[in-house]
């Protein structure tokens, strides 16, 4: 073998080893980065309660974005407790209990969560909005 061809041979073998370590340093310093990326999306928690404040489990909720007319079921769990999650910021949405209850929420604003109190015997919810945190 040539000089000149194990000169070329061991050029070519260390270009290829730090094209492996730059690809591996940038995958390493991207991976971080992809992983704080901001929510880019909203949510409704709820709690469904009866007229003596117990908890409804199992209760049906239809979320609807009153501006496109998209709407999403969930099912509360034993605790009445639901979470409607990556809803389009903005609103309003329409949000239905066992087919019965509606209670508007006016807006909700990227990466809050508007937290509802819905009781079905009365006609009053209690709404909040909670910043993520």
């Amino acid at each position: 073998m040539t000089s000149k061809y194990r000169f070329l041979k061991s050029t070519l073998a260390l270009c290829k080893q730090l094209s492996v370590a730059a690809f591996a340093v940038i995958v390493l310093i991207a991976a971080p980065v992809a992983g704080n990326a901001q929510e880019t999306t909203s949510a409704i928690r709820g709690k469904v309660l009866d007229a003596s404040g117990d908890a409804v489990g199992n209760a049906s909720i239809v979320v609807e974005d009153t501006r496109s007319g998209v709407t999403r079921s969930f099912t509360a769990n034993d605790d009445g407790l639901f979470l409607a999650s990556r809803l389009l910021p903005g609103g309003p949405y329409r949000v239905t209990v066992n087919g019965t209850k509606v209670v508007e929420v006016p807006s909700i604003s990227v990466g809050d969560t508007y937290s509802l109190t819905i009781n079905l015997q009365t006609a009053k919810a209690l709404g909040l909005v909670l910043p993520q945190a």
